[in-house]
């Protein structure tokens, strides 16, 4: 179709865009058991990917990422990621239980981080939303 339908220079939709996103998440999730090289492979390009936050947020692939080092002892990959997910402002709280964040602390013997409840990447929607609840 021509036209400046704001797709991209593949004539893509935003919205072919988002499933397109979403469909490479899920698909890389779905490799954790059968090729787990592949999803981190796959996780590591749709971080690289522009607006990937308009489709899957961020947090959930670096969650799957910490979450499978984790599970394999992999804990100096799993901080590594850790930092990268601070480094892009993102509340770990959101994302990764607070137990598996101070096992992989522990680990690696750096010092626990406590973070705040909420944080600059959301936290204070889910505040709103707690206050609404509460009045409403």
């Amino acid at each position: 179709p021509a036209g400046g339908g704001g797709g991209g220079e593949d004539g893509a939709t935003p919205y072919d865009r988002h499933v397109e996103l979403v469909d490479r998440f899920l698909r890389a999730r779905a490799l954790v058991r059968t090729d787990p090289d592949g999803m981190m492979r796959g996780c590591h390009e749709l971080l690289d990917e522009s607006n990937i936050d308009a489709a899957v947020r961020t947090g959930d692939v670096y969650a799957l990422m910490i979450e499978f080092t984790h599970s394999q002892g992999r804990n100096d990959e799993a901080y590594k990621l850790l930092e990268h997910m601070r480094s892009r402002r993102i509340t770990l709280s959101l994302f990764i239980d607070q137990d598996m964040v101070d096992d992989i602390h522990r680990a690696v013997g750096a010092e626990l981080v406590r973070e705040a409840p909420s944080g600059a990447d959301g936290g204070h929607e889910v505040d709103e939303e707690i206050n609404e609840e509460v009045d409403g």
